[in-house]
């Protein structure tokens, strides 16, 4: 967490800035502080030729060995000239103080030269020798490093020096990563010797024309564990403010730890071009560094790299990679990676469209982004890109399982979820709910099809007709010999009718299950035997009222005719044909009372066979 603004004004206000204008100063500009040691061991004498103008570069033979070409570039310390030493024959590189500069940056830079000195790395630049010149001023003779400063290329994709180094923007990013995985290291080699650097940043790394990398400026170089303190021990600001570990701007304490910072501020700045602690004043941009709050880096920087920015630059030492070279195999981790994130990266572009838009995603799609995704993780098991792109290509499985209603791919998807997302879990168990009440409301409508559904259960009306049929020939043949041999009594008129019903309940009994399949199946059997009982009941009446067996018959055929009518009208369309051919036997008893029972036996014989007939058909076109 962030520290209070109270807390880090007190931290500020403890501070005492050193002697040499620091509030001036550029905010990325180093504030050295001078030595507080007793007077330096004296120097030997180093003679300078200075040529009275820049074209006389070489003086006769008795001059001195070094001579002064010209000016390579001037820091808060010193000024550095390029020289040409005549005995190798060589361009080398003299660093001296400033003619204004005081005694104390004579003592910095005659520091520098002792700690340079003592790192002999091909990433530090070699010193040759420390001397004085012929006014006492301390000179150190150095490697002459042709190149750019680290900074200016950074700041500016345009600048010529691209040219020798990487001309291909996409890859520059990794270019930047590989020099700062070089000055690792070399502050590696410096933590072993025992010196902090203090003031890492890119304007004090020089990249050569062919590959060569260089950590310049040791001014502000300390012995690990060394404090910033001034003459009266009080705590100073030393080092470069837009960089600064909060150690630093608190004059505590500095070791390993505090070069792990700024090389995690510099690669701040590689990936956002922008210093670590930027405000418009030292004040401000002191108590950024005291504070080193945590960045929120945008989605075009790296997952990786940004969390190892956000670690090296902690506010607590012992948070941060322990050690210059945990940081850099940090950097080789990323760039083993890349080829992993690259292949992340491209699925996850696909899978967004896929989540913008699902119902444009062409087949497949989402199966194409889970395949980037595992090959991402086959050449980095870690990938966490990847790792969350597998998730969410089993979110967007199941959301368009769910969209299709398709519950048993939704449900197989989501049980393979370790955490399964809760919107989902529910919205799941809503469909389910959904179609299980689906399926309800189909099964109750099948059932209520299947109860009325006149197909059901006609192989056991054929059965019954035709035993309807049998009984009934059997009848009218035994009432037409009775006819003829005397004629049919009143007793007869109604057994005939009772032994149909009879034989019509015993079947029905004997068979129910067969016949009772469905609510259609029992209504129409319920009609039958209303058929059947109200002729014989139409018969008692008869009887009762002493109508004629003529009469008897025309009135079964009005009644049976009337019953199939309405069966026409509420069962089957076909027993119109029936009852008109019942209609038709009732009318020739009308006409010839005499035969009304030949009419009425042929047209109900006639009925019950058509209708086996319709019934059976329709069954097998079912």
């Amino acid at each position: 967490m962030s520290l209070s603004r109270d807390e880090l004004e007190q931290a500020w206000m403890a501070l005492t800035l050193p002697d040499t204008g620091a509030e001036s100063l550029p905010l990325d500009a180093t504030i050295v502080a001078a030595p507080t040691a007793g007077p330096p061991a004296p120097l030997p004498h180093i003679s300078i030729g200075e040529p009275v103008d820049h074209n006389a570069a070489e003086p006769g033979p008795p001059g001195p060995d070094l001579v002064v070409l010209g000016l390579l570039g001037e820091g808060g310390m010193g000024r550095v000239q390029v020289a040409r030493q005549r005995s190798l024959e060589r361009e080398v590189a003299l660093k001296r103080p400033r003619v204004s500069a005081s005694e104390g940056d004579a003592q910095l830079l005659r520091a520098e030269a002792v700690v340079t000195g003592h790192l002999e790395h091909p990433n530090i630049v070699p010193v040759h020798a420390l001397g004085v010149d012929d006014r006492g001023r301390p000179l150190i003779i150095m490697k002459r490093v042709e190149g750019v400063a680290w900074r200016e290329l950074l700041h500016d994709d345009e600048h010529p020096g691209w040219g020798r180094r990487e001309p291909n923007r996409q890859a520059r990013l990794v270019w930047h990563l590989q020099i700062l995985a070089q000055l690792c290291n070399a502050i590696a080699f410096a933590h072993a010797r025992g010196f902090v650097h203090r003031d890492m940043k890119p304007a004090n790394v020089m990249i050569g024309e062919f590959g060569e990398v260089y950590l310049i400026d040791w001014g502000v170089a300390v012995r690990t564990g060394s404090h910033a303190r001034n003459v009266d021990g009080q705590p100073i600001l030393v080092g470069t403010p837009s960089y600064m570990a909060p150690e630093m701007a608190r004059g505590g304490p500095v070791d390993e730890r505090t070069d792990v910072y700024l090389l995690g501020a510099t690669l701040h700045e590689v990936l956002t071009g922008r210093v670590r602690h930027d405000g418009g004043n030292l004040h401000a941009v002191a108590l950024q560094a005291l504070d080193s709050a945590p960045v929120d880096y945008g989605e075009e920087v790296p997952g990786e790299l940004a969390a190892l920015a956000n670690l090296a630059t902690s506010r607590d030492p012992a948070a941060r990679p322990q050690g210059v070279l945990a940081f850099r195999q940090a950097l080789l981790d990323h760039l083993h990676h890349r080829g992993s994130l690259r292949l992340s990266a491209e699925a996850d572009r696909g899978l967004a469209a896929i989540e913008a838009d699902p119902a444009a995603a062409r087949g497949g799609a989402i199966d194409e982004c889970r395949f980037g995704y595992r090959e991402a993780l086959r050449e980095w098991p870690g990938n966490p890109d990847a790792l969350r792109g597998v998730r969410r290509c089993a979110v967007a499985a199941i959301r368009l399982e769910l969209a299709r209603r398709n519950v048993a791919a939704a449900r197989a998807v989501l049980d393979a979820l370790a955490d399964p997302p809760a919107d989902l879990v529910a919205e799941l168990v809503r469909l389910e709910s959904a179609l299980a009440a689906d399926r309800e409301e189909r099964d109750r409508l099948r059932r209520l099809a299947e109860d009325v559904d006149p197909t059901v259960g006609t192989r056991a009306r054929v059965f019954l007709l035709v035993f309807l049929f049998v009984v009934a020939v059997t009848i009218s043949l035994y009432a037409l010999r009775a006819y003829l041999h005397g004629g049919v009594g009143a007793g007869q008129l109604i057994a005939y009718p009772s032994i149909v019903a009879a034989a019509v309940l015993l079947v029905l009994v004997l068979f129910r299950r067969q016949f009772a399949v469905n609510a259609f199946s029992r209504r129409l059997i319920g009609w039958f035997l209303l058929l059947v009982l109200m002729i014989v009941g139409n018969r008692l009446v008869g009887q009762a009222i002493g109508i004629s067996i003529g009469q008897q018959f025309v009135l079964d055929g009005v009644l049976v005719s009337a019953l199939l009518g309405a069966g026409a009208i509420f069962v089957f369309r076909w027993l119109w044909l029936c009852a008109a051919m019942i209609a038709a036997g009732t009318l020739f008893g009308v006409l010839d009372p005499e035969r009304s029972l030949f009419g009425f036996g042929a047209a109900a014989t006639g009925a019950i066979l058509l209708g086996a007939f319709l019934i059976s058909r329709a069954s097998r076109e079912e």
